[in-house]
């Protein structure tokens, strides 16, 4: 929630895990709906669109606290799903999104 996120920045705790994580979009999708599925991300409180791959059909998403990539990228899913069904065409909430790679750990491409 927002309250977290307020109060580990101004209490920060060496606890909270970032990371990134990868979320698969569904082929063909149009600019409008991935405009609306990104800005969906955003407003979910320590969460932010880094990169969208076009080429590869991918948002990553860096998350502020990634206990459980696999939760995470479940929540993101669904919230994918519900703007797919509320905004995408007819056939959108059939699609499923493939398994992907795991997202990026938080060390990963650090000098430390």
């Amino acid at each position: 929630s927002t309250a977290l996120v307020a109060r580990e920045v101004l209490v920060p705790r060496t606890r909270i895990e970032e990371g990134i994580v990868a979320l698969p979009l569904p082929p063909d999708i149009t600019p409008a709906l991935q405009t609306i599925i990104t800005t969906a991300i955003g407003f979910t409180p320590g969460t932010v669109v880094v990169e969208i791959d076009t080429d590869h059909d991918v948002h990553y998403v860096h998350v502020f606290d990634v206990r459980s990539i696999e939760t995470v990228r479940r929540d993101l899913i669904r919230l994918q799903q519900l703007a797919l069904r509320a905004f995408g065409p007819d056939n959108a909430a059939d699609w499923n999104p493939p398994p992907v790679s795991p997202g990026i750990s938080p060390d990963e491409g650090s000098d430390q």
